[in-house]
């Protein structure tokens, strides 16, 4: 009788499995290593360079609020920065009341290239005079707020120290709702500009 062959397909093909389960493992293994260094590294040159990058990016932000008209891409980034700094209680903050401001303001002082066309020109309401004495007044307004405000040799006595939070908290609210109603107003005339040069071209 002839000795019976072992069948080796069977031990083969388990052999076989267990390579490509050992390679499969291994090079899932190295790409996480890849990922992990690569994380690393940036987190590495990010701590070194973080004074670079602080400085590179309040740089280019400060200069595009500087800039800000509200319809080019560094405007449309400011915008999305804002949005996803403010929560909801700051949306309410005297900061952002003041950003949105001066972001309103800048974007009139680029529409109105003719502030001569402004003279005469009434505003909503007759207190408020024409549009060129309220053109001027919000760029007053805002040079004030950016670069501060001059003060002469009078200065208005302390109030008494018990009413300082209450008188703090009266003029938060105050400057708040007028920095609304100018923020407002500064938009009314940048409409009302496009619509009188869209009228007369």
């Amino acid at each position: 009788m002839a000795p019976r062959r072992m069948d080796t397909k069977p031990v083969i093909f388990c052999l076989k499995t267990l390579l490509l389960l050992y390679s499969f493992i291994f090079w899932y293994a190295v790409f996480l290593s890849l990922v992990f260094m690569t994380e690393l590294i940036a987190g590495i040159s990010g701590f070194i360079f973080r004074h670079e990058i602080k400085g590179t990016f309040l740089t280019t932000y400060s200069d595009a609020v500087m800039r800000y008209d509200g319809r080019d891409d560094r405007s449309l980034a400011v915008d999305g920065v804002q949005r996803r700094a403010e929560s909801s209680s700051q949306k309410n903050s005297l900061f952002s009341a003041m950003r949105r401001f001066i972001g309103a303001v800048n974007n009139m002082d680029h529409t109105v290239l003719v502030p001569s066309l402004l003279r005469d020109v009434p505003l909503d309401l007759p207190q408020d005079g024409d549009m060129y004495s309220s053109y001027v007044l919000l760029k007053s307004i805002r040079n004030d707020i950016e670069w501060g405000v001059l003060q002469g040799d009078e200065r208005r006595k302390d109030p008494a120290e018990d009413d300082l939070e209450k008188e703090f908290h009266f003029h938060l609210n105050g400057l708040h709702a007028v920095l609304s109603k100018l923020t407002c107003r500064a938009d009314t005339l940048t409409s009302r500009y496009k619509e009188e040069v869209g009228c007369r071209k």
